[in-house]
């Protein structure tokens, strides 16, 4: 298992998100996620706001998921690959309704936390450290 370290915490919480997918059919889906948070060096989540949305549905079929973290100014980004359960009860779950509280705007109660188990992460910057893994 690969493990954040203390840099790509600070990456991951100041840089938007996509959470990509597979369905049933082996067809991908990407979707921004806006609520990343730490649990542990092994485990981060967000907010998901909608249980019948196709991100929730890939995850529930077979939970394989991955992030992509860019900077795009500074041509930095990452890849975490996991996999995901979804959660509506319990000590992450009510971490993320209350990151969801504290955003400038009025979002509704998430429906799940989506608690990711990191299996891999990728350097995908640009340049010599580019597919290197951490």
């Amino acid at each position: 298992m690969a493990e954040l370290n203390e840099k790509l915490i600070e990456f991951m919480e100041n840089n938007p998100a996509e959470i990509a997918t597979i369905d049933e059919d082996g067809n991908p889906h990407i979707a921004p996620k806006g609520s990343l948070i730490t649990i542990d060096k092994e485990t981060i989540a967000y907010a998901e706001m909608y249980p019948n949305g196709q991100t929730a549905k890939n995850i529930k079929n077979n939970g394989k998921t991955a992030i992509s973290i860019v900077d795009y100014p500074n041509q930095k980004s990452y890849m975490i690959k996991g996999k995901t359960e979804l959660k509506n009860k319990g000590k992450i779950y009510e971490q993320i309704v209350e990151t969801i509280k504290q955003l400038p705007i009025d979002l509704p109660t998430p429906q799940y936390a989506g608690i990711i188990t990191i299996k891999e992460i990728i350097n995908h910057s640009v340049g010599p450290e580019a597919g290197k893994k951490l």
